[in-house]
């Protein structure tokens, strides 16, 4: 019984100093499928929206685990019309886009792009 604990820590020990190798801007994700693709607009099983929907992209409101209330995303806050048609979302001032080798900057983070997000998303859909 010994040896067996002494192997699970080597072996823990040794799966944090593998960790701790990768190089610095390196996302490693653990999924329990392999996603087809990391676009939630153009892949939507559970295995490709987890991959990619919850641990890459940023949402206008989020849902705290455990919890039913909408909590601030990108959204500070929002509201609802009376006949609950008309959604107003009021969004963070600041965001910052990232950058890449293909991509810089020249704006912060707007309501043009909800609606092209939500545009993009439909005419997704509509392929399906």
């Amino acid at each position: 019984m010994k040896k067996v604990a002494q192997k699970v820590l080597y072996g823990a020990l040794f799966s944090a100093f593998a960790c701790s190798a990768q190089a610095a801007g390196t996302l490693v994700y653990c999924s329990e499928g392999s996603p087809a693709g990391f676009d939630s607009a153009q892949y939507n099983t559970g295995t490709d929206f987890d991959a990619s929907a919850r641990s890459v992209y940023n949402t206008l409101l989020l849902f705290p685990r455990g919890e039913t209330k909408a909590a601030p995303g990108l959204a500070e806050s929002f509201d609802v019309s009376d006949d609950g048609l008309v959604y107003t979302f009021h969004l963070r001032k600041g965001v910052k886009w990232h950058t890449t080798k293909y991509f810089t900057p020249t704006r912060e983070f707007n309501a043009d792009d909800v609606v092209y997000t939500f545009d993009r998303l439909g005419k997704q859909r509509k392929r399906l």
